[in-house]
C-alpha cells in the first residue's frame, strides 16, 4: 500500500499528469495517457520502458505485456 500523500505528489514520467494507485493491482495508472507502473515493496517504479499499456492507453511507448525489473516480490 502506498501513502496517499505520496500519490498525491508522484507525476506520469510521459504526461506529468496525476497518478492513482489501485491496491489490488499494485498499480499506479495515469489519468491522461492511462500508462500503469508497478510498485514493488512499496516503491513506484516510474521507469518509462516498463510501464505497461492499460485499455485507452493514447501513449505509444508503453507495452502490452508486463515488463518488469528483477526486483523480488513484497514480503510482509
Amino acid at each position: 500500500m502506498l501513502d496517499a500523500d505520496l500519490v498525491s505528489v508522484l507525476a506520469c514520467p510521459y504526461d506529468g499528469a496525476a497518478l492513482t494507485y489501485a491496491t489490488h493491482t499494485r498499480l499506479l495508472t495515469c489519468q491522461q495517457c492511462r500508462g500503469e507502473f508497478e510498485v514493488r515493496q512499496r516503491i513506484p517504479v516510474l521507469v518509462p520502458e516498463l510501464a505497461r499499456q492499460s485499455a485507452g492507453n493514447s501513449h505509444p511507448r508503453t507495452t502490452s505485456s508486463r515488463a518488469t525489473p528483477d526486483l523480488p516480490e513484497a514480503g510482509g
